[in-house]
């Protein structure tokens, strides 16, 4: 069903240039969004707003007391947002992630206002975005049904090669100096390894969609276990985010060893190159590797695994089953095909399509109710 155009948009403010120039780039009937902010409020909160801030809450693993400050505070801004949606007739919310912190609580918010959102995240690739109205990473509208892939080719006609796109792989350059991103190309030293990037790299920072692994500590007590089960002379090989917070060096050093190491000097790309395949939670990175042709291993929730993607572990007893016999690791080439060629043909948007005014409001609703329409199993393929 088609949807109707919003009359008012609003985008919440980040303080961060890129992404707050992406959100006003994205325009309605050519205009662009008001900007809106998430203040402290006093006055009376609202049940719902309790506990949603208690949802923020958890995410983020504060301590007892700490917690309870934290949600009392978070609970007065959902309640103030709310007003601020209705007082400045907000019919749909522009959001940087959405997942976590501020933009995790507007996006609550906004959900209990009844205001739909749009999900705004940096693409796997540079000089690409994500934007969605369901959310981002694995919360995002992409398929996971393999038949929708059969249909959207049908109707695609021309298609881009997503394998030329790999040159445009590049190292995230550090804002911390506790890793560095040195270029590699001598491994010989080295024996068969399978490259584990981290997404977070400070303990009670819980990843969105982590599932069983959702904590940095508990993964790397996870993988610790794991590595025994690898054969002699393989290694995991874990590499700290370059620009989240936290020492990850600190939560390791107990933990290292032959078959657990730690290279947070090489650059991920190189590291990824001359792996024997991924480990991740759900890292961009997974995707990354389909550009190298590795297998790669999924302990959270993402949009490229399973269906011969990528494999799955969750739980203890399945990673160390997978890591027993590291070189009998596989994927199925055509579903990844078929994942990729989607992803950079009809839903990854360029940023210059965003930004000269190619893709809008109107660009994004008709995309999804197309992808809806090719969702429905009652269609039958021609």
């Amino acid at each position: 069903m088609t949807q109707h155009l919003p009359l008012c948009p609003a985008y919440l403010v980040t303080n961060d240039a890129f992404c707050d120039n992406a959100m006003q780039s994205l325009l309605l009937d050519g205009r662009p969004p008001q900007p809106i902010r998430l203040r402290s409020r006093l006055g009376p909160i609202a049940a719902g707003s309790w506990q949603d801030a208690g949802e923020i809450c958890k995410q983020h693993g504060f301590r007892a007391g700490w917690a309870q400050v934290k949600q009392l505070s978070l609970a007065a801004r959902h309640t103030g947002f709310i007003k601020d949606l209705h007082n400045r007739h907000v019919d749909i919310l522009f959001l940087w992630r959405g997942l976590l912190g501020r933009a995790g609580l507007a996006s609550l918010a906004s959900r209990a206002a009844k205001v739909p959102c749009v999900y705004f995240e940096r693409g796997p690739l540079p000089g690409w975005l994500q934007i969605d109205l369901n959310g981002v990473n694995a919360r995002s509208s992409i398929p996971r049904d393999p038949a929708f892939f059969a249909r959207w080719r049908q109707q695609a006609g021309n298609i881009r090669d997503w394998r030329n796109l790999s040159t445009s792989l590049v190292a995230r350059t550090p804002r911390r100096d506790l890793v560095a991103q040195h270029a590699r190309t001598d491994w010989t030293d080295e024996g068969p390894f399978l490259f584990c990037p981290f997404q977070l790299n400070a303990p009670r920072d819980m990843l969105p969609d982590g599932g069983w692994v959702s904590d940095p500590a508990e993964l790397v007590r996870v993988l610790a276990r794991a590595s025994g089960n690898l054969p002699d002379g393989w290694h995991l090989r874990i590499k700290p985010h370059p620009n989240a917070p936290g020492d990850l060096a600190r939560l390791l050093a107990p933990h290292l060893g032959p078959k657990l190491k730690m290279d947070r000097d090489t650059n991920s790309l190189d590291q990824l190159a001359a792996s024997q395949g991924v480990v991740t939670v759900n890292s961009a990175m997974g995707l990354e590797a389909f550009f190298y042709d590795k297998p790669v291993i999924v302990l959270g929730d993402s949009y490229y695994s399973d269906f011969g993607r990528s494999q799955i572990a969750n739980s203890d007893q399945q990673l160390a089953e997978l890591l027993s016999r590291p070189d009998r690791l596989s994927f199925d080439q055509q579903a990844r095909d078929d994942l990729m060629s989607f992803l950079f043909n009809d839903f990854f948007v360029p940023e210059p399509e965003l930004k000269d005014g190619r893709f809008t409001v109107a660009t994004l609703l008709a995309r999804h109710d197309r992808h809806l329409a090719l969702l429905d199993q009652n269609q039958p393929l021609a």
